[in-house]
């Protein structure tokens, strides 16, 4: 259970983070004076910010619970975030050492979430 409330407490920081400043970005791009971004060319980022808050939200869970749910959501979206950087490595975007960084905390964490939960017996 202390494994999850560690897990938990990390990327709610990563996932707030990111998300709210995913979300600063869009407000910036939609509402500039001369924006002229459509909405289908921003339709991705627009779901990968809902989706980051949203994991925010599941990290809460996971830090108090552990709930089952929790884990499966942030579990999938690291795996999402995975697959994400490594196109992006073999496209030729090399990121910055924070990113590599996400990366292997993303990978340790998506192994320790989906890792089977013993329960004390008795």
């Amino acid at each position: 259970m202390k494994t999850y409330r560690i897990l938990g407490i990390i990327w709610f920081g990563l996932f707030s983070y990111g998300g709210l400043q995913l979300l600063w970005l869009l407000m910036d791009t939609f509402f500039a004076p001369n924006s002229k971004a459509p909405l289908v060319a921003n339709l991705l980022p627009i779901c990968l910010c809902l989706g980051m808050l949203a994991g925010a939200v599941a990290s809460i869970f996971l830090f108090l619970r552990g709930a089952w749910w929790a884990r499966i959501y942030t579990g999938l979206f690291l795996c999402l975030r995975l697959v994400h950087g490594i196109v992006q490595y073999f496209q030729g975007f090399r990121p910055s050492v924070m990113g590599y960084i996400v990366d292997v905390i993303a990978l340790v964490s998506v192994v320790l979430l989906f890792w089977p939960r013993h329960e004390p017996v008795a």
